[in-house]
């Protein structure tokens, strides 16, 4: 859940191993750049160049228009990313053990 800037430098400080095959899908509850995709950029360049090749992005709507906008900068074709819009109150991920449900919220601006 998120992927701000330094989460890599985190993930290496505390030994967890980010780039395999476990990694299935990534949630993000805003589009922020401090909070939640400062760092998402870099953490799939790393993902795609250690071998994953597909990945979920569960995010607020608007995702694909960043990547759309990055495409120069991160273009790695062997990862097939799907971005996954949500745009109402919903269950995102389920399984056995698990089940994610995004929840709409609107965030108040700052005055």
């Amino acid at each position: 859940f998120e992927c701000g800037d330094g989460t890599q430098r985190f993930c290496n400080s505390h030994k967890v191993r980010i780039a395999t095959g476990k990694l299935r899908k990534l949630f993000l509850s805003s589009l922020s750049a401090s909070r939640s995709i400062g760092g998402l950029m870099g953490m799939l360049l790393t993902v795609a160049d250690a071998g994953v090749r597909r990945l979920s992005v569960v995010a607020p709507d608007g995702l694909d228009e960043i990547f759309a906008e990055a495409r120069p900068f991160f273009y790695r074709p062997a990862l097939n990313l799907d971005l996954q819009p949500v745009t109402q109150t919903e269950v995102v991920c389920s399984d056995e053990n698990l089940t994610v449900t995004a929840v709409v919220l609107n965030h108040a601006t700052e005055q």
